[in-house]
């Protein structure tokens, strides 16, 4: 029954927001958008759902996916499956998008980001809230390999060129860490400064569009 899964996710939730009170005001309307009769990691869940991802540290630098449907730079992760925790979830995702396991540092995760999901017509899934759980990995084995059905191409981008929403589980990390992407071709690993390009263009959507998702299901904040 999911009713049990969904405590499970809330008390993560709140658990995460006592360790980081900063956050506590801005994560609080996701409350308001819990349906009491629907499954919270579903991606039919709507207008928001929760979701998974790995922040895989390795030698200082941080593996990171550019993800082909959504053209958008992320950390390695996606939707939750029945029955998983979002650890569970993320580490697989980390599997399944680049072929590498590695050990969970922790199962509460070191940040948490809402951000908006347009309209995707194919799958006739309305625009969303994804509010997704970012779990810190290390110690990775397995041969990198880019799954062509999801990412595109490899190359190294420091956090500085992230947008902010991008760096801020990784502020306790230290200002000395690379990151690992997946940049929308294989020409535009060739060049950091356009790999850069592309990071600073990779936010999701603003919270301007955040908040007109939630708005249409009459939640403000």
């Amino acid at each position: 029954m999911f009713s049990s899964h969904n405590t499970e996710i809330k008390d993560l939730i709140s658990a995460f927001c006592a360790a980081h009170p900063a956050r506590l005001e801005e994560l609080s309307a996701i409350d308001r958008l819990w349906r009491s009769d629907a499954d919270m990691t579903a991606r039919s869940t709507v207008p928001a759902h929760v979701t998974a991802s790995a922040v895989l540290l390795q030698d200082g630098k941080v593996l990171m996916v550019e993800h082909l449907t959504l053209g958008k730079l992320l950390f390695p992760g996606g939707h939750i499956d029945a029955g998983e925790m979002p650890h569970e979830a993320a580490a697989r995702e980390l599997a399944e998008e680049t072929g590498l396991t590695a050990q969970l540092q922790d199962r509460l995760p070191i940040d948490i980001d809402v951000h908006g999901i347009p309209e995707n017509r194919k799958k006739n899934e309305p625009a969303h809230v994804h509010i997704d759980l970012r779990y810190l990995f290390a110690n990775p084995s397995g041969a990198l390999l880019a799954n062509p059905d999801e990412i595109s191409a490899l190359s190294w981008v420091s956090p500085d060129a992230l947008p902010p929403a991008m760096r801020r589980g990784l502020d306790c990390l230290g200002q000395s860490t690379s990151m690992l992407v997946h940049d929308l071709s294989p020409e535009e690993t060739a060049s950091l400064a356009i790999s850069r390009s592309q990071a600073a263009r990779g936010e999701f959507a603003s919270d301007e569009d955040v908040r007109a998702v939630w708005a249409t299901h009459g939640v403000t904040g």
